[in-house]
């Protein structure tokens, strides 16, 4: 078993056993924009699965360089509602999702337990809920394989006193929350500290197959690989090489309200709908979420009728959200893979071959290192290198708190500003 660990030696360096703390001195943003440079691999992309497959590279031998136009995690990485799946939201229509969430969740656990903000779920039934769809979500928890119990009424009352007294059945199920930047940003380190280069605020104009070239706003860097990891911008990417992947970029809407309403993730029990989950984020509370497929991410609004719908399935599951006032609202936009409908797409990932440019869309936040290992494994056949992932053995250490971007998750708790604002002597090269 491979562990990769981190040790504070000074604020921003990082250094791992492998290592040696004198070759750690960050990097200053140069400010360049007449960059040229050959690398193995250029990852387009800042989030999850970009970080994980920029990481898992380096791990293996590759030269990466990560190139992100905004700042990390400011895209659907820093927006999703906090949930760590066990696989159960998925156990009844998604087999192959539930059983990768249930085994993803407990790797990020354990890779990075300063990161879970609260442990436990449950799916509640309100009464008139179909009683059927019960039998088949049971089912579906034990043919994945997902821990589950049924919840004595009184106690979980007793412990999450605001649930709805119209719930007459619930499952506990391992759900878990996850602050995704004190994870990612550690990663990002620990990237940076095996050579990974970044490039961040730095956008994408060009992909030349010809030349194996790939355009950004700083200058041109030349590439065996490149890995699209752009999530719902994927397509963007792709239409610049003359290309398209069969992707539905669903828009999800949360609410934030300013107390710990509950302790632990509640779901309803029923199929995937809107306004169906409610999350303890630190002091917070996360009311989640729609799904309304989008044209075009970047220019997306936030409806009244979004909002009040939140409100008021919210409100059957935990009442007293009715009689509050949200702090705030957010959206993420996911990756779905192609269909017609945004709550019955699967959940499940999918990586798109096309000689030098490899494309990965779909998938969750939980699922994102698995996607990544996969991803990484395609790259290395290309690259010829003969090394395996050993990234399912991390175990990470926290390193520094840092401010998460306007809009995202975390953005309550850390406070206003730009995410990494002091991070570009340490990730930025």
């Amino acid at each position: 078993m491979h562990h990769l660990f981190l040790a504070m030696i000074s604020p921003g360096i990082i250094v791992g056993q492998e290592l040696r703390p004198d070759i750690l001195v960050p990097l200053i943003n140069p400010g360049s924009y007449d960059l040229f440079m050959k690398t193995d691999v250029v990852v387009i992309g800042g989030g999850a699965s970009g970080l994980f497959t920029a990481l898992d590279l380096s791990t293996r031998g590759a030269d990466v360089v990560l190139v992100e136009r905004g700042i990390l995690l400011s895209g659907t990485s820093g927006r999703f509602h906090g949930l760590l799946h066990s696989g159960a939201r998925y156990a009844a229509i998604d087999r192959a999702a539930a059983v990768e969430c249930r085994e993803e969740s407990a790797v990020i656990a354990r890779m990075a337990p300063f990161a879970i903000v609260s442990e436990g779920g449950l799916f509640i039934r309100l009464k008139g809920d179909d009683d059927s769809y019960t039998d088949r979500f049971l089912k579906g928890l034990n043919d994945s394989g997902i821990e589950f119990t049924e919840a004595d009424l009184k106690e979980i009352r007793h412990y999450d006193p605001e649930l709805s007294p119209e719930v007459d059945f619930a499952v506990k199920v391992p759900d878990r929350v996850l602050d995704p930047f004190k994870l990612f940003y550690s990663l990002a380190l620990l990237a940076k500290n095996r050579g990974v280069k970044f490039f961040l605020s730095t956008e994408v104009t060009g992909l030349d197959g010809e030349r194996r070239i790939v355009h950004t706003a700083r200058g041109d860097i030349e590439t065996k690989v490149v890995v699209n990891a752009a999530g719902p911008w994927a397509n963007k990417i792709l239409q610049m090489y003359s290309k398209e992947v069969n992707m539905m970029p669903a828009l999800g809407v949360m609410l934030v309200y300013d107390a710990r309403i509950v302790h632990r993730v509640i779901n309803r029990l029923r199929p995937p709908s809107d306004g169906d989950i409610i999350l303890p984020f630190y002091q917070k509370t996360i009311v989640g979420t729609t799904a309304q497929l989008v044209e075009d991410v970047d220019d997306v609004e936030i409806l009244p009728e979004d909002i009040q719908l939140l409100v008021d399935e919210g409100s059957k599951m935990v009442p007293i959200l009715a009689r509050m006032v949200y702090r705030r609202s957010y959206y993420s936009a996911r990756p779905l893979i192609g269909g017609q409908d945004a709550r019955l797409a699967s959940r499940d990932f999918e990586i798109i071959d096309d000689d030098w440019l490899v494309t990965v869309i779909g998938g969750k936040l939980t699922t994102s290192r698995l996607m990544a290992e996969r991803v990484s494994d395609l790259v290395c056949l290309k690259l010829g290198i003969d090394e395996g992932c050993i990234t399912k053995d991390l175990v990470l250490s926290y390193a520094a708190q840092r401010t998460p971007v306007d809009g995202t998750i975390g953005e309550d708790v850390y406070g206003h500003g730009l995410w990494l604002a002091s991070v570009v002597g340490e990730i930025s090269s």
